[in-house]
């Protein structure tokens, strides 16, 4: 357990966290929990993978009804699952 000091920053309170829980993030998202808050650190656009992939799919046509149409796959192996 590690102890933070709480602080006014203007008219709201902050935490000052100790370096070794340093954010990357410049943004979070804090949920209470009990008494307690669960505080969790926004995901940056530029590595977002979900942004990434809503805005490539936007940005380009979607794949043919026929992709992989003529693809040759093995069958899959029977299990004995008893």
């Amino acid at each position: 357990m590690t102890r933070a000091r709480v602080f006014m920053s203007g008219r709201s309170q902050a935490i000052r966290l100790p370096a070794r829980f340093r954010m990357s993030s410049k943004d979070v998202t804090i949920e209470p929990i009990g008494r307690g808050l669960w505080v969790q650190p926004e995901p940056d656009e530029d590595t977002d993978l979900g942004a990434w992939l809503s805005q490539f799919y936007a940005e380009h046509e979607p794949l043919p009804d026929t992709f992989l149409a003529d693809r040759c796959d093995t069958r899959p192996q029977e299990r004995d699952w008893s």
